[in-house]
């Protein structure tokens, strides 16, 4: 039987060298792995706490897959990250991060804050509520 091991978007971007700045700085990513190894990259591979990204210029993922020439930036998707201590996230990162929803609790059981990302991608970060 197959078995799924781990999902991993590879995210188009106008500029892998400055996505890689906002997600190492901002975020407290670690990158990888990049294409070339030396600036200015086309690809790379970050990684946190087991939540991986890969970030790829559109002009490379256009040569490889035409029909994203020219397809807009963002999605009509959020990634959904589940983490701990969701309070020291939201204050290492709100000054430095465009924050689309301050942490508010929902209806079911979790606390989330929402931000954009510099190329217009969601992130939800979410905690759960401990009864």
């Amino acid at each position: 039987m197959t078995t799924l091991h781990k999902l991993t978007p590879n995210l188009m971007v106008e500029s892998v060298d400055e996505t890689l700045q906002f997600y190492r700085d901002v975020l407290g990513f670690t990158i990888n792995a990049t294409a070339p190894e030396e600036r200015p990259f086309n690809w790379a591979s970050l990684e946190r706490d087991g939540v991986s990204f890969m970030f790829q210029s559109r002009e490379s993922l256009a040569e490889e897959l035409p029909a994203f020439q020219q397809a807009p930036l963002g999605a009509s998707l959020t990634f959904f990250i589940f983490i701990s201590d969701l309070e020291e996230l939201y204050a290492q990162v709100k000054e430095r991060a465009h924050i689309l929803k301050p942490p508010y609790t929902t209806f079911y059981n979790m606390r989330e804050f929402v931000l954009s990302d510099n190329n217009g991608y969601l992130l939800v970060f979410a905690e759960e509520i401990k009864a």
